[in-house]
Parts: structure tokens; sequence; C-alpha cells
């Protein structure tokens, strides 16, 4: 019996001692946004990084929506990911009759942040809150409606 305890106590402390060596946390976040065309027109997504390089583009039909995930660490933001180098700092809605609309990523020294303007500032999101958004991992939908086709003009 003396030894069965023994065993047992230096299974336990080892098995502490393995699973906090590194004492790394995995600070990574995971957000998904979705983004929903309640316009009458198909229209594309067309991000560009800072050199004005297009990065990304997706396609999304009226009455559709379109799910895009990022990642960051400590914090995420739209139209970026640590997993793939990908950071958007612009963003242009191309309507299926030529009209376009532009939005711009707040950058604060060189860094992008969760500001700007459309769906580059979080506050724009249909269901933003604070808890939300503090969670490891959160969803977040915003919609491209008519009232943003209406201010879109005529791609040049």
């Amino acid at each position: 019996m003396h030894y069965l305890l023994t065993g047992i106590s230096v299974l336990i402390i080892a098995t502490l001692f393995t699973s906090c060596e590194k004492g790394e946390i995995d600070e990574r976040r995971t957000a998904t946004y979705i983004y929903q065309n309640t316009s009458d027109r198909n229209l594309i997504m067309k991000v560009y990084d800072t050199n004005r390089d297009l990065s990304e583009q997706y396609s999304i039909n009226a009455g559709e929506s379109k799910e895009i995930i990022s990642v960051g660490k400590p914090i995420t933001a739209p139209f970026y990911s640590i997993q793939s180098n990908f950071v958007g700092d612009s963003l242009v809605l191309v309507f299926e009759d030529n009209k376009c609309l532009t939005f711009t990523r707040e950058i604060n020294n060189g860094v992008g942040v969760n500001g700007g303007t459309g769906p580059f500032n979080l506050k724009n999101y249909d269901d933003y809150n604070t808890d939300v958004i503090n969670r490891k991992n959160y969803t977040l939908h915003y919609t491209i409606g008519l009232d943003l086709y209406d201010q879109a003009i005529d791609c040049n």
C-alpha cells in the first residue's frame, strides 16, 4: 500500500510540473465576421493592404452572406490575421452596377487599430458590445444594405 501511495504522489507531482513547465498561455483570439448583403445588388468586397495591393476579395450575392475569420494575438480585427500575415487597411465594396464605396482602417503610429470607417470600426457591427469582443472567440455581424448602396459612387 505504501508503494501505491508513493507512486500516485509521484505521478501527481510529475503531472503538475509538466503541465506548468512553460507557463505559456495561448493569447490568440479568433473573431468570425459575417457580412450580410441585404441590398438588392450582388457585390464584391475588395480588400487592399498598406501598399494598395489587392490582398483578398469576396463575392457576396444579394440576400447572401460571407463569413471571414480573423485570428490575432492578443487582439484581432476585421481583415487581419496573424496566421496568414494578412492586414487589410482599405476595403472597396463594388456593386454589380459599377458603383463603389470605400472604407479605411485607422492607423496610429503605423499600427492598425479597431477603428476607421464602415466594417473597420467594430462599433459599426450590428451586435457589437464590449462583453462580446472581450471573449477569446466571438462572432459579429455587419449588414451591407441599401443605405450603403445609396452612398456608393461610380467606380473610376
